[in-house]
């Protein structure tokens, strides 16, 4: 597994050697980057942000926006084995500087020193649980008005929740997989979502 693109471009992240972690793929990971590097986004959730990688894995997701820009990104995880596999991608890139571990279940978060910019959240498909993240996600203050929440859910069988002040604002399929966009409405960005 690499990094697409930006500063880390071809640089091998170091994951598990069984299956215990369902990565995002390339294509989707791919496809969510261009999503928010281009268009109406144009990189600014990216460049010079504050992002989050939920039930993060190896990472991939985080050190993806890490070489596209982002300035830190805090990863979580409720295993201490993938936690692992991100200290060592991040001592690899040298980047341990811009990375916060955090051990904890992402219905369980600690408290934010500040909200964040980008977060990707990508539990795992057996386990409905967005609702409960969403919900520590704005009580331990990890929200401002347009932050942007992006998630994989299975693209079948799953109706994705509404999450109350926040909009849908985007939804694509890709195979077994699916893209969903949310972002936090309010009255001006940068206000905390509480």
């Amino acid at each position: 597994m690499r990094i697409i693109a930006g500063k880390y471009k071809n640089r091998k992240l170091c994951v598990p050697e069984d299956d215990s972690v369902r990565p995002t793929s390339s294509r989707m990971r791919e496809a969510m980057f261009n999503i928010l590097m281009h268009g109406e986004f144009g990189g600014k959730q990216v460049i010079d942000a504050r992002v989050a990688d939920l039930c993060c894995g190896t990472g991939a997701l985080g050190f993806e926006a890490l070489s596209r820009g982002a300035t830190h990104c805090s990863f979580v995880d409720a295993s201490k084995k993938s936690l692992s596999l991100v200290e060592k991608t991040a001592t690899s890139f040298s980047v341990g500087a811009a990375c916060q571990i955090i051990h904890a279940q992402a219905t369980k978060l600690p408290a934010a020193g500040q909200p964040y910019d980008l977060i990707f959240c990508d539990p795992p498909y057996d386990t409905p649980i967005l609702a409960e993240i969403y919900a520590s996600l704005k009580q331990q203050n990890w929200l401002k008005a347009g932050t942007l929440i992006v998630t994989e859910l299975p693209a079948f069988g799953v109706t994705p929740p509404v999450l109350e002040g926040a909009e849908e604002i985007l939804q694509r399929r890709y195979g077994k997989a699916a893209l969903h966009v949310w972002q936090i409405v309010g009255a001006n960005s940068g206000d905390t979502l509480n």
